[in-house]
This record gives C-alpha cells, structure tokens and sequence, in this order.
C-alpha cells in the first residue's frame, strides 16, 4: 500500500515486553502523517478488523503505482468505475484507494502541507497522501446520534448528511481526514 515503516513501533514493543507484556510484535505503518498500529499477538489471536472501510488518499500517479504492484504481485483487488482501487487485507480490513482530486498535501493540521517541503514521520516519506477516512458500518438510524454524541462530548465538527436515502455521520478530523458513520 506504500505506508512508511516507523522505528518508533519496535521501541514501544520493546518497552511492553520489558514491563511483561504479552505483546509478540508492534508494526507501526505511517502512512503521510496517520499510521496505521498493527500489534502482534496481543491479545493472543488478536485480529482488528474495521467493520467498514478504511479509505487512503494518493496523488494519480502513486494509484497507478500502486495498482501496477497490487498486479505484479497478483494481489486481488477491483478497480471501481471511478478509478479507485478495493482491496481486502489478509485479516479481513476493507481498504478502498482513491484519486486526492485536491492540491497534494499531507492529511493533517493544516489546510496544505507539501509533501516535499515538510519533514515526514520518522521512517521516511510514505506513497500517499494520508487517510482520507475510516468509514464504520452502523445499524440504520444511528448517524444522528453519533453525530449528537460528538458533538456534544468532544466539541467536534460533525454532520448528518445523506448517501442516497442513508444517513451518514461525519465527523472531521483536521482539514481532511473524517470519521464516517452508514
């Protein structure tokens, strides 16, 4: 997917297995300024899997990379009619790839952060951009109280918009970054 490997993983590991933790292995993959924290044998059979989608920004030219090593890996994946790219991780997590049709930026604070001017997570500069969302599959009717729910707790800017006849919670996080609730 192009994530960056951070060293910074193999440290906190370290420091649980020091203090006996469990903990087998940490991965820490950043991706722009997120990461994704993919633990290892923690608890034992530890499998998180987002039930929903987790969708990743990349400039054009870094989707069609990843899509020519996706196929010269002969990884499954599906190209939707918009250009995106489906992918479902060994574990289970659904992972759409998608054109950032904006300026390139990292995801994060501030409205533009040029990928080429600005310093990266430790372990280098990933292929995207960032993640553009973590879509949860919720039961019908509860966007509006998700939505309430940060509202009122956190202060956050959140919206109940529509997706056809679904309510959908949006919650942003930053400039472009969301939690999404379906």
């Amino acid at each position: 997917m192009g994530g960056a490997d951070d060293p910074r993983g193999a440290v906190v590991c370290s420091q649980v297995q020091a203090a006996g933790g469990p903990m087998q292995g940490l991965h820490w993959a950043n991706f722009g300024l997120q990461q994704f924290h993919l633990p290892v044998g923690e608890p034992e059979d530890s499998v998180q899997v987002v039930r929903g989608e987790v969708g990743l920004a990349y400039t054009t030219e870094e989707l069609a990379a990843l899509q020519r090593r996706l196929e010269d890996a002969s990884a499954t994946h599906a190209v939707g009619a918009d250009g995106s790219l489906r992918i479902t991780c060994p574990v289970g997590n659904r992972l759409r790839a998608v054109e950032w049709a904006g300026a390139e930026t990292w995801f994060g604070p501030k409205l533009l952060l040029d990928p080429r001017e600005e310093r990266p997570l430790p372990g280098g500069p990933s292929r995207g951009l960032g993640i553009q969302y973590v879509r949860f599959d919720v039961p019908e009717g509860a966007a509006a109280g998700i939505c309430r729910f940060y509202l009122r707790l956190f202060g956050a800017t959140a919206e109940v918009g529509r997706e056809g006849r679904r309510p959908v919670c949006v919650v942003r996080l930053g400039h472009h970054p969301s939690l999404q609730f379906a």
